[in-house]
């Protein structure tokens, strides 16, 4: 008779593997970083005008700086002999250097340019307590016709060529002589012209950086100086194209 109690075999299949979990999915590629947005028309003007300001600026600084700089190093040629010394009136400093100067036999005639009407060589020379017999027999002569540094130039020009005189030495303060010989040579290209800078003793040329009045008073001079340069360039442009 058959045991009951039989254990059971085992009758099924084995158990199925348990199923491979799925690779990962490879990442996407990496999108392009994206262009910057381009620049409007205006921001690009915008941009154009900056830089060209800073352009002038840049050029009109370093112009002061090399003015300021040719200003204070300007010297004198003590020996050459021209034939007649001019001085623009603006200063008594000028005038007594062009006095020594005449008594140094450095000139035949002084001229002074700028006169105010009215006021003739005697005056001049009493004003700075100078005997008219003190001059050596040396001719001073004046002119009342200029009003500024343009007129000096043109008011000399007319009376150098009608005495003959092809040469000149300048004598005017320092801070303006650079200014002045613009003017003088283009009013008298044909004329050799010596500076003969002075200095005053309110102007202080070796640091004028230092000195607040000396520096407002070399920018002015600057921008006076710029202007003239400008206004000749364009003379001469305008006479070429008219010519």
């Amino acid at each position: 008779m058959a045991d009951g109690n039989t254990e059971d075999q085992g009758s099924g299949a084995p158990a199925a593997p348990e199923p491979a979990a799925p690779e990962p999915a490879a990442p996407e590629p990496a999108a392009p970083p994206a262009a910057p947005p381009a620049a409007s028309p205006v921001c690009r003007s915008r941009r154009r005008v900056a830089a060209v300001l800073a352009l002038i600026l840049i050029a009109y600084g370093s112009g002061f700086l090399l003015f300021a700089h040719r200003s204070a190093g300007l010297t004198a040629d003590p020996g050459a002999v021209t034939d007649a010394i001019v001085v623009p009136t603006g200063g008594s400093e000028r005038f007594d250097t062009a006095l020594a100067l005449l008594r140094g036999n450095l000139a035949d005639r002084l001229f002074v340019t700028g006169v105010h009407p009215g006021v003739e060589t005697a005056d001049l020379l009493s004003q700075v307590g100078s005997d008219p017999a003190a001059v050596g027999g040396h001719t001073i002569e004046v002119g009342h016709a200029a009003r500024d540094t343009a007129g000096n130039a043109a008011e000399t020009a007319d009376w150098a060529a009608a005495n003959g005189v092809r040469s000149i030495r300048l004598v005017t303060s320092d801070y303006h002589m650079l200014r002045s010989l613009l003017e003088f040579h283009a009013a008298m290209p044909w004329a050799t012209i010596v500076p003969h800078p002075v200095s005053a003793a309110a102007v202080h040329m070796d640091h004028w950086w230092a000195w607040p009045g000396t520096a407002e008073l070399m920018f002015v001079e600057y921008n006076k100086f710029v202007l003239t340069w400008v206004r000749i360039q364009a003379d001469w442009l305008w006479t070429g194209l008219a010519a």
